[in-house]
């Protein structure tokens, strides 16, 4: 198997660093922001300093992986095939296909196949596909005082590995790429984890947030960081976070505090898109839309802040002069579609990722960085100064 070819430059204060990455005869440089371009307008253009990861996401039942199977549906393929038509530089641009298994149950050894192939044929490195609720799969459940308790099941989590096992062997029949191990949101099962993709040369990994943003799993990265460097491969590791969250919204500012930028001090290296959606009831969505307060969330690089505002006034204070996005799209009294506040956003992140590379590079202190955005608590600065593991020389 082909590992990726990681070369680290650490932060001397905080878990902060920039690699270079080198996979499949492409090359990128972290932090970086991943762009998922199907959360982007196609009638706009962003930044185009903004390129490197491109994120591709789909979530399959069995019945839709049966009928590709089976030759009786190709819509998976139109699909990915009009994903690429979209990319802007894919020739250059490092591709990461995720599949997500939707089901209750594990994927049988056909299912899993055609996941790998699929992800294979679309990723120069290849994700092995993650799966639906899985503590629900490794865990057993009692009511306990009408609340769930959850209690390890080791024969389901040795079924999980026995999964992730066939799934390498699968991509090996045939391979010259990297693999990306999944991390699922499951610390007990690190040790154990951790253990198989390293002794099968794997040195990349996507961790699943699950909707929580990265500063709330701190604890969960700092575990995958401290088994990285029991296997002594953490300074040789890359990882990538997908279904992050930006923080909670505060009902008496018109800023909410951004904490997924803030990822790259807590463990990852590269930022990855969301792609868990919540589908209110009917009613509840009709009074969401009424809501005054249901408005564009703008991230502002220069404070690390999410701003919450119809107000053309406070749009044309904060808006970067750096954005390929006209800013008359949110200067409108409705709130603009979410593939405009996504783009921006997308591009706004990305941006900043390059100027925190370039920082780290030129070995400038990120903390006196850090601290100089007004919107960052100063509970997150002192997690940020914690959590740093030495690599080891």
């Amino acid at each position: 198997m082909a590992d990726a070819k990681i070369k680290s430059v650490p932060d001397e204060e905080l878990q902060y660093r920039s690699q270079t990455v080198k996979a499949n005869n492409k090359e990128i440089v972290t932090p970086i922001k991943a762009v998922d371009v199907n959360k982007l307008d196609n009638n706009i253009s962003i930044s185009k300093k903004v390129h490197g990861i491109t994120e591709i996401y789909f979530g399959l039942d069995n019945n839709k992986i049966l009928n590709h199977l089976q030759g009786k549906e190709h819509t998976l393929d139109y699909s990915l095939n009009g994903i690429d038509k979209k990319i802007r530089n894919s020739e250059s641009e490092i591709k990461l296909c995720f599949f997500e298994y939707k089901e209750q149950t594990m994927p049988t050894n056909k299912e899993t196949g055609f996941m790998v192939d699929q992800a294979y044929v679309n990723s120069d490195i290849t994700p092995i596909p993650m799966l639906q609720n899985f503590v629900d799969k490794v865990s057993n459940v009692s009511i306990v005082k009408k609340k769930p308790k959850y209690s390890p099941n080791e024969q389901k989590f040795n079924k999980f590995l026995d999964y992730v096992k066939h799934a390498i062997e699968t991509i090996e029949q045939r391979n010259n790429k990297p693999i990306m191990g999944y991390i699922p949101d499951y610390p007990y099962g690190f040790p154990e984890l951790i253990e198989l993709y390293v002794n099968n040369g794997i040195n990349t990994f996507y961790y699943d947030a699950h909707g929580s943003s990265p500063i709330t799993v701190k604890g969960t990265l700092r575990t995958l960081l401290r088994e990285l460097s029991a296997n002594e491969t953490l300074e040789k590791s890359f990882v990538h976070m997908i279904n992050p969250n930006y923080g909670r919204a505060a009902k008496d500012s018109a800023y909410i505090p951004a904490k997924d930028i803030l990822g790259f001090g807590v463990g990852i290296d590269s930022l990855g898109e969301k792609h868990i959606q919540w589908k209110p009831p009917k009613e509840i969505a009709e009074e969401l839309k009424k809501n005054p307060d249901n408005r564009s969330r703008l991230f502002d690089k220069n404070t690390y802040g999410y701003l919450k505002t119809s107000d053309a006034i406070l749009i044309d204070k904060f808006y970067p002069n750096d954005s390929g996005i006209d800013i008359e799209q949110f200067k409108t009294s409705e709130k603009p579609p979410n593939k405009i506040q996504n783009s921006f956003n997308i591009e706004q992140l990305a941006l900043e990722s390059i100027k925190l590379k370039e920082k780290i590079s030129k070995e400038q202190k990120i903390l006196k960085y850090i601290e100089s955005k007004k919107n960052v608590k100063e509970e997150d600065l002192k997690i940020l100064k914690k959590i740093k593991i030495k690599e080891k020389k």
